[in-house]
């Protein structure tokens, strides 16, 4: 880009020209080429870097949208399985209570039994063997109330045992329960975690929308500075190949051809500004072109092939300058009415012609060097 932009450069300064171009002049169109070079590398670097971040940040935001779908579905299972825990924990508790129940109407039939062989004791046995009356009598009466306690005593453990069996039940159940709901507050945490999780990635979602957005502003920012740059350079080649160029530049260029060619660069400089006034493109009514106001013949014996290129035209005039100078014994009043109205009017009168045009020309010209110095 920037070898591109400097042949555009040297290309529109030396169009037509053998003359290399002014040090000074180029030194000043490469530091402007350099600056806009700089700042395009750099949009462009931005622009990249904001197309990077683009890309990254619409990466994540499909990731993040693809994690809150997988917590969705996450917590949509926990919260069936809290739910189906939840019946079974209701029906644990149905189950403990009719145990509980149980044991209760067990514990009731074993106090039953209690009270049973208690109103059924020693005392009452001995009065029942003690009513015999006969040792046959005695032994009917002994048998029987043998088994009354043999059946008593039977159902008396088994109603302990029963009762024993479901106590453990009871403990089962309950520590299942105890289980159960360990797992349902595990559960619960989990939940809360994939949650915050679901948030945290909602925010982060935001956020790289944000950015995304962001992005697309810089880039958009970007591209409309870039656009102007180069707006730039092109309205700067369009001044460069018109001939339009600032004082600045004028200056310079009379620099250094002046320096080049032996002359008084404040000299040129008048002459310039009594010519054309520094504009490049400056043209008059008897057809006198350029910086210095070259007539189309003389510009074309002096090899200026485009009048309107600056470094040609102050070359040329400075040329020009420099024969009346020589051909008048470096007597600066009559160098400079020829240079104005010919070197034939200035021989014809023996000096300053008796123009009036001449005459203010001369005088504008001295003024203005003198001004200059």
């Amino acid at each position: 880009m920037r070898g591109v932009l400097a042949g555009l450069l040297i290309a529109a300064m030396l169009a037509a020209s053998p003359l290399p171009v002014a040090a000074s002049q180029l030194s000043n169109y490469q530091a402007k080429e350099a600056q806009v070079n700089s700042q395009l590398q750099y949009a462009q670097n931005e622009y990249s870097r904001a197309q990077t971040q683009y890309s990254v940040a619409h990466q994540e935001l499909i990731t993040v949208e693809n994690q809150i779908a997988t917590v969705n579905a996450e917590i949509q299972k926990l919260q069936g399985e809290i739910a189906a825990d939840n019946t079974r924990s209701d029906q644990l508790q149905t189950q403990i209570t009719s145990t509980k129940q149980k044991v209760s109407q067990d514990q009731q039939r074993s106090n039953s039994g209690l009270v049973l062989l208690q109103q059924h004791g020693t005392t009452s046995f001995l009065a029942v063997l003690l009513g015999a009356t006969s040792f046959t009598d005695f032994l009917t009466r002994l048998e029987f109330l043998t088994r009354i306690w043999a059946s008593e005593m039977s159902l008396l453990r088994q109603t302990q045992a029963a009762q024993a069996q479901l106590q453990r039940q009871e403990a089962s159940l309950t520590a299942t329960l105890h289980q159960l709901q360990g797992t349902q507050a595990q559960l619960d945490a989990k939940r809360n975690a994939l949650q915050t999780q679901e948030s945290d990635a909602s925010a982060a979602k935001q956020r790289e929308a944000q950015a995304e957005a962001q992005a697309a502003s810089a880039i958009n920012s970007l591209t409309q500075q870039k656009n102007g740059i180069i707006a730039a350079i092109n309205t700067l080649l369009a001044e460069i190949r018109s001939g339009k160029i600032s004082w600045s530049q004028v200056m310079a260029i009379i620099d250094q051809l002046a320096q080049r060619y032996g002359i008084d660069p404040r000299l040129v400089e008048a002459v310039v500004i009594a010519e054309s006034g520094g504009n490049s493109t400056a043209k008059s009514s008897v057809g006198a072109e350029g910086l210095m106001q070259l007539m189309p013949g003389t510009a074309a014996g002096l090899g200026v092939t485009n009048p309107y290129d600056p470094v040609q035209n102050v070359q040329g005039g400075i040329t020009y300058l420099l024969e009346m100078l020589q051909l008048f014994k470096g007597n600066l009043q009559l160098a400079i009415a020829a240079y104005n109205a010919g070197p034939g009017a200035v021989e014809k009168y023996g000096g300053i012609p008796p123009y009036a045009e001449t005459q203010n020309y001369v005088h504008e010209v001295l003024g203005l060097y003198q001004e200059g110095k």
